[in-house]
């Protein structure tokens, strides 16, 4: 079962994304941009800074990381 079906936790998305090698580059309002470097890509994930995130939200941000689901689920 896949982590995301009820969403997750501003905090919780943070951890994964910075241990999948994310920094966070600025927070502006409620959102927080996170940016990562592989060679000549530059990935980068806006997360709105929420107790709970919602599912489709939460996809969005998994896709703009370029992280697989199971990836993701796996951090």
């Amino acid at each position: 079962m896949s982590e995301n079906k009820d969403g997750l936790s501003f905090r919780r998305i943070r951890f994964k994304l910075e241990a999948a090698g994310f920094d966070e580059v600025r927070q502006l309002g409620n959102h927080a941009k996170f940016v990562k470097r592989r060679g000549p890509e530059i990935w980068t994930a806006v997360i709105p800074h929420y107790t709970e995130i919602s599912a489709s939200t939460l996809r969005s941000i998994i896709q703009q990381s370029g992280l697989s689901q199971k990836d993701f689920d796996a951090l």
